[in-house]
């Protein structure tokens, strides 16, 4: 018997997005449930930790959007071949979750000073972690082997991420290898008809 899933997020990218590539990628049927943008206080307490995302399955409650991705990619085949390179591969993964944690400081601060500021953090320390995450690239233009992993899907949400901040011009003007592989997620059969279907909503849906 197949599994119902259901996945409790918001109506925008942010951290449920890397879930759904995988959930399309994999052709494996999900809940989009986006429920939580129109009554987020009253399901609030219903969730384990007061956040989302949630994936309900089973009978079972897994929240955490870096836990959720894991579990599914492994689950799907979309990690690694064992467990270092299980672990290699999330690594890479929390590297572009961090970077988009600080991108969500510019797009969420109000205070202009304090937003500058985040912003010459950002624009001092972002090309040292872009580089690391540009060798992790292989020769066969994923970065595990001749196929994709949730990790590749992870590096092409964050340029994208980046780039509807506006706040970096030409930033990935020197890593083509990265602006290379997200255009190749992009290209992905399933991964390009869920971008052109999805709902019209951007990775925080504020300006």
């Amino acid at each position: 018997m197949s599994t119902n899933y259901r996945l409790l997020y918001f109506n925008i990218q942010a951290k449920g997005e890397l879930i759904r590539y995988i959930f399309k990628y994999t052709n494996v049927d999900f809940e989009d449930d986006r429920s939580p943008s129109n009554n987020w206080a009253e399901l609030k307490t219903k969730t384990p930790f007061g956040q989302v995302p949630v994936l309900y399955f089973d009978d079972q409650e897994l929240a955490g959007s870096l836990v959720i991705a894991r579990y599914l990619a492994e689950k799907f085949g979309l990690s690694g071949s064992n467990e270092i390179e299980n672990a290699k591969v999330a690594a890479i993964v929390d590297t572009t979750d961090d970077v988009s944690n600080h991108l969500s400081k510019v797009k969420y601060e109000k205070d202009e000073t304090r937003r500058e500021d985040i912003i010459k953090f950002i624009t001092n320390s972002l090309p040292m972690k872009l580089k690391k995450l540009e060798d992790c690239i292989g020769p066969e233009g994923w970065v595990f082997g001749n196929k994709p992993t949730y990790a590749d899907f992870a590096i092409h949400i964050m340029v994208d991420n980046v780039n509807q901040t506006r706040c970096f011009p030409n930033l990935f003007d020197k890593f083509p290898k990265l602006v290379k592989l997200r255009d190749d997620v992009a290209d992905l059969p399933a991964i390009k008809k869920w971008i052109q279907e999805r709902p019209n909503c951007t990775y925080y849906n504020i300006k």
